[in-house]
């Protein structure tokens, strides 16, 4: 028994040793989709959360990785909300309905843009695996520090409107 989970963990380091911090990946899965039903608009997408997963060409093994570890840790299911986890790439990013939540793993500059023009065209909650990314116009990220900090874009939260609970304002760290 001891030898699979051994072997388990070490695969896991070796896929994510280049760029993630699988901790750190898991962590913000966790988070994020929880954070994104708290948007007052969620209404508009009934009782299913659609959250989107985008990554470059280098990432697949990270993205199918995010994927599966969503639908272990959830079961299809984020309270009363049906869980619904779509794969795609930069470049092919822009589905037809507006998402619950966007989340971008590592890209060049040029394809978090491209994923932000589609962000604010449909007015979607987004998140970033790394947090230096908010700056481009994504609104949350998760860091650790002592613990799990959830950051916030505050520019970006004004400029498009959207709203929370004033619960989620007090435990977020706005940048």
């Amino acid at each position: 028994m001891i030898r699979p989970l051994f072997l388990a963990a070490v695969f896991s380091a070796m896929l994510f040793a280049g760029s993630y911090n699988t901790f750190l990946l898991e962590t913000q899965l966790t988070l994020l989709p929880k954070i994104s039903i708290l948007e007052k608009s969620k209404a508009v997408v009934g009782d299913n959360i659609e959250l989107i997963i985008v990554h470059g060409s280098g990432d697949d093994d990270t993205a199918e990785y995010a994927a599966q570890f969503l639908e272990n840790k959830f079961g299809g299911r984020l309270g009363k909300y049906n869980l619904k986890v779509t794969i795609t790439t930069f470049d092919k990013c822009c589905p037809p309905v507006r998402p619950s939540l966007i989340y971008c793993l590592n890209g060049t500059h040029e394809q978090l843009s491209k994923v932000q023009s589609f962000i604010r065209a449909t007015n979607t909650v987004s998140a970033v695996y790394d947090s230096e990314n908010l700056k481009n116009g994504f609104l949350f990220s998760v860091t650790l520090e002592r613990h799990p900090v959830v950051l916030m874009n505050k520019k970006v939260l004004k400029d498009r409107g959207l709203e929370f609970p004033q619960t989620l304002y007090a435990i977020v760290k706005a940048i």
